[in-house]
Parts: C-alpha cells; structure tokens; sequence
C-alpha cells in the first residue's frame, strides 16, 4: 500500500491501471482528492472510483491488490466523500417523510374520528350512508 503523498507524486492521468493478475481493468482519469483514484468512464459513460489503500505499487502501470473482476465488483460510482453525503441526505430525507406521515396520521385521527380512517374517507362514507338510508313515506 502507498501512503497518499507517494501515491500523489507517481500516479498521473492516462497511468493504466491492472490487477493483481497483470491485466489492465481500468485508466487512471486523475487523484480525487487525498485517497481516491478517479478512474475514465466506461463504456456507458460512467466514471468510477478506487480507494489508493488498493494500490500495491506504481511503475509505469498502477498496480492493485486484486484480481480485476473483484476490483470492478468493489469500485465506487461516486467519490467517497459524494456517496457518504448522499447516504447521509437519503436518511435525513426518510426522517422527513416519517415525521410527516406521523403528523399526517395524528391529524387525521381527531376528535371522535374512528382511528386509522382519514377524516375525508370518514366524511365520504358519512356522505354515502345519508343517501342509501332508507326512507320512510307518510
């Protein structure tokens, strides 16, 4: 493994980048901040990411620590710091709708209100039993 400030001074843009077999998998696109290599999109476009804890040495070639399949299995489609903020706003966004289905249910549950009818579907049915009563002629 290479410390970052090593792995900052030899890895450089267009390095291929081969596994533990010898076999290219990837081409370096440049270092994603301290930690990251930012790797040339695919062939759907899609760039990906490598952690230089993976990065066994640097010649001419960017060697990692595993066989190609598994590294492609492992890589990030995000930078580490996007995909821990993204996780990070997806649970604030869960909370949020919990909160709000909460506040929903106990705003709809007051008063006599039988509980777990929506006021309206309560309003409706109500609106429904007026018209269907029977009626009686004199």
């Amino acid at each position: 493994m290479l410390d970052t400030q090593t792995a900052q001074s030899l890895i450089k843009p267009h390095m291929a980048v081969v596994c533990s077999e010898n076999g290219q998998f990837a081409t370096v696109d440049h270092l994603e901040g301290s930690d990251e290599i930012k790797l040339t999109r695919d062939k759907n476009g899609q760039h990906h990411y490598i952690p230089v804890s993976w990065i066994t040495s640097v010649d001419d070639k960017v060697h990692v620590d595993r066989p190609g399949d598994q590294a492609m299995k492992e890589w990030r489609t995000e930078p580490d710091g996007q995909q821990q903020q993204g996780q990070q706003m997806h649970e604030r966004n869960n909370d949020e709708k919990r909160t709000q289905r909460k506040d929903s249910s106990r705003d709809n549950n007051i008063g006599d209100q039988k509980p777990g009818v929506s006021r309206s579907a309560e309003q409706h049915n109500e609106q429904n039993n007026r018209g269907n009563a029977p009626r009686t002629t004199k």
